[in-house]
């Protein structure tokens, strides 16, 4: 029909600024790392972290790419749903990472291929499994959304503050990987909060 064919034509719209999305959030993210390479250390503080990034033009440069990536990411919701907007702009950093010995000189050893692997799987079963534009949200419920918002965001810090506290005789965190494990919550977060915002636009 045409309702169907029309919401075919947006689906594919947003899945291909979606694609603009991604090239933008891995070219903000080369910019970024190559960046902080250069810079001197920075310590854990917000403040002077900001102070210390800010000064690199380069850093500057990824930040803002980042920045327009989000804008489109924000409009790819609008017009598609978040199963089909979200799997595009994942295989765009598996594809970063992938090409971090090329870009970046980094080394990936067999757990991370291993787990880059595990993650496409993952992406390809969220992709598999979108039902197209009929199932486009047309609304936001507040309250389930701001309980969410407020669990995740909980969660995200109860993993990160034992492991700020745990520092080595260097003053550095002991690992990584809660960090990691706090911004993927937070990250995702942001991504429904984004498809919240995208709704009410639509609205």
């Amino acid at each position: 029909s045409a309702g169907s064919g029309g919401g075919a034509g947006r689906e594919l719209l947003g899945a291909a600024i979606a694609v603009g999305s991604a090239l933008l959030y891995d070219a903000g993210y080369i910019l970024e790392k190559q960046a902080l390479v250069d810079l001197p250390p920075i310590r854990l503080h917000p403040v002077d972290l900001i102070r210390t990034a800010g000064a690199s033009r380069r850093w500057a440069a990824g930040f803002v790419a980042m920045l327009a990536g989000l804008g489109l990411q924000v409009i790819a919701l609008t017009l598609a749903p978040v199963s089909v907007v979200q799997p595009v702009l994942a295989g765009g950093l598996i594809a970063l990472a992938a090409a971090g010995p090329l870009v970046l000189g980094e080394r990936l050893n067999g757990r991370h291929r291993l787990a880059l692997g595990l993650v496409l799987v993952a992406v390809a079963a969220t992709a598999l499994s979108a039902h197209g534009s009929g199932s486009l949200s047309d609304r936001v419920p507040v309250a389930r959304f701001a309980v969410m918002a407020a669990a995740v965001a909980a969660v995200a810090v109860a993993v990160v503050g034992p492991a700020r506290l745990l520092r080595r005789g260097d003053g550095r965190p002991s690992g990584l990987v809660p960090e990691a494990v706090g911004a993927g919550l937070l990250y995702g977060l942001g991504a429904v909060t984004e498809k919240a915002v995208a709704t009410r636009l639509v609205g």
